[in-house]
């Protein structure tokens, strides 16, 4: 388990953090703390990612879709999700909330982050990802980095190992007291410590808080026989599932998650780039998801099986996937019905989903065999409303199906997720009637 240390004052104090919602706009200022100098960068680190994560105009940034953090020289620009009629006032609350959403979706992994440690204002994102790492470096540096046998060759003093002849030959056919050798070496020095190693070495290179900075460049002295690497996916995709590297999972997805994300500005001089960023419609059907299967195995009178991202074929090779197929079954009888449920990340204006939502569930519903589908959105203005139903037409004529706009209470005042939506969803929309009766989980 992790154990957070105190976020002192001194670790928080030397970067500018300024913090904006989704869809807001951030303007370069020689005055201000977002500089033309910063503008630049960033322009060139969204072209290398295919302009995916914000949009470009004169001396602006027009942030779109993607949360999370970027790390531009000592700027650090926190970008926060939008789900209400959010203000200056309401950013805290938002970063809170992005922090547990987080969580939840195994993005970052601090469970044992307390309440009182989020509610400071101080605490910004980056900073937990570098703390976290770290703990969990120090932990495996406590317990003692693994050693495995690599394979070497070189010339050493005496035979021992495969002898290279041609090697052997080429370099010391005049020092005969050589022998160039392939051998076996059990050491430390192997592609997991590596990978360990490099990211404590991009938190040394981007410039994070002076003490965090300490803290890694201690742990680097326990790396000081260990090789510099620069790994690539496939590195990590390839390290093997054993009971050596079973303690090292986490510390690897962390690091993975930095040293994969982390881009030399290159053209910029010294200065590097750190970007952690998510697409914050992705997150929310993600944490809908882990939400609901939770609050499913606690309903005690139905089964229900939560399916995310069934996949249905639609045209030639292309599918259709809803965000969550919900199979009910009450406990004793062999009847089941299905729910499409799809998670909207958007703040409705008035009770009228888009036309590209509607038909989306009207194809699930058809490809599904499900009569009821939901569209579920985050509160902000209006209650949940009754199931509505499509007209019949067509192929479709005696399918009788319905859909139901539901809107979801997500966080409280100071941005902690509420802990009953789930079971909230599970009683109101999955199992208020089946079959004629009421249940109540």
């Amino acid at each position: 388990m992790i154990v957070l240390t105190t976020l002192l004052p001194s670790i928080m104090a030397r970067s500018k953090v300024i913090q904006v919602f989704e869809y807001d706009k951030l303007r370069a200022d020689r005055a201000g703390d977002f500089k033309p100098e910063h503008f630049d960068r960033l322009v060139r680190y969204n072209e290398a990612h295919g302009n995916r994560y914000f949009k470009v105009g004169h001396n602006t940034i027009y942030f779109e879709s993607y949360v999370g953090v970027i790390q531009v020289d000592n700027l650090i620009i926190e970008i926060l999700p939008k789900a209400d009629k959010s203000g200056e006032e309401n950013k805290h609350k938002w970063h809170v909330a992005l922090i547990r959403f987080l969580q939840v979706c195994r993005k970052l992994r601090l469970e044992s982050l307390t309440d009182a440690q989020l509610k400071l204002r101080s605490t910004n994102l980056l900073d937990l990802y570098f703390l976290s790492y770290l703990e969990e470096v120090e932990n495996l540096v406590h317990m003692g980095l693994y050693k495995q046998y690599r394979k070497q060759q070189g010339n050493v003093g005496s035979l021992k190992g495969r002898l290279m002849f041609q090697k052997q030959i080429s370099k010391n056919l005049v020092h005969q007291e050589r022998f160039y050798t392939e051998h076996s070496i059990y050491d430390r020095n192997h592609k997991v410590n590596r990978i360990l190693k490099k990211g404590l070495e991009v938190l040394v290179s981007v410039g994070a808080r002076n003490g965090i900075v300490a803290r890694a460049k201690r742990l680097l002295l326990d790396f000081d026989s260990i090789e510099t690497c620069s790994p690539e996916l496939k590195d990590f995709d390839q390290i093997p599932a054993t009971r050596k590297t079973a303690p090292y999972t986490k510390a690897l997805l962390l690091a993975k998650m930095i040293i994969l994300n982390y881009s030399p500005d290159v053209k910029g001089g010294q200065e590097h780039i750190l970007a952690l960023l998510f697409k914050m419609e992705r997150l929310f059907e993600e944490y809908v998801t882990i939400t609901l299967r939770r609050a499913a195995q606690e309903c005690t009178s139905h089964t229900i099986r939560i399916e995310a991202q069934a996949s249905r074929d639609f045209w030639q090779d292309k599918t259709i996937r809803p965000d969550i197929v919900a199979t009910i079954q009450k406990k004793g009888s062999e009847m089941e019905r299905k729910v499409i449920i799809d998670a909207k990340w958007k703040v409705l204006t008035d009770l009228a989903p888009s036309d590209a939502d509607l038909k989306q569930m009207f194809a699930y519903n058809l490809h599904f065999n499900s009569m009821e589908s939901v569209l579920l959105y985050p509160k902000v203005y209006f209650e949940t409303t009754d199931k509505l139903s499509f007209h019949e037409a067509g192929a479709a004529q005696g399918f009788s199906h319905h859909c139901q706009l539901y809107f979801a209470e997500l966080v409280d005042e100071e941005g902690m997720l509420k802990a009953d939506f789930g079971a909230k969803f599970v009683k109101r929309v999955l199992v208020p009637r089946f079959i004629d009766s009421v249940v109540v989980c």
